[in-house]
């Protein structure tokens, strides 16, 4: 556990970085538009390393703030929840049906509310909870799409062995 968690971890550091170096084509920061965050953990759930995934889902937001600056303190508390949850559902998911490439995508939509839900309890960011998830979300498209690219890449593999 300790090897996939490390590789992981770096991966989850290493992927943000690299959004946050290459230039955005608008106004939002790349890691908003490509979730990088979320790939390793999809990664581990789906390799059937739950606990990894669980562990990354704590780790990966601030291992990014301290090391890079990025996401802000009240983003990466956020993201520490959203990870979480995203990581639950689709263990959830797991249990019920086989693994798709959908389940990616799914996940991140399903986490949604309940952000708006935390957002409202702690406020956070000084947008309004709907506003925040609207916002995120159609700023997210790219990174959905990558998501569901990296579920079906990671059923081809788990498929050939």
């Amino acid at each position: 556990m300790v090897t996939e968690l490390t590789m992981l971890l770096g991966l989850t550091t290493l992927m943000p970085y690299l959004a946050h170096i290459l230039p955005a084509w608008d106004d939002s920061p790349l890691g908003a538009r490509l979730l990088p965050i979320f790939f390793a953990p999809l990664v581990a759930v789906f390799s059937d390393r739950p606990k990894v995934s669980m562990a990354l889902a704590f780790i990966a937001p601030w291992a990014n703030h301290l090391l890079l600056g990025m996401p802000s303190l009240s983003v990466a508390t956020i993201l520490t929840f959203e990870l979480f949850l995203f990581t639950v559902i689709l263990q959830l998911m797991l249990a019920y049906f086989k693994k798709a490439s959908w389940m990616g995508p799914a996940a991140y939509f399903m986490v949604k509310p309940f952000s708006a839900l935390l957002l409202w309890i702690l406020p956070l960011v000084p947008a309004s909870p709907l506003t925040f998830v609207v916002d995120s979300i159609s700023t997210a498209w790219p990174g959905i799409l990558l998501l569901g690219l990296i579920g079906y890449i990671c059923n081809l593999y788990s498929n050939s062995r």
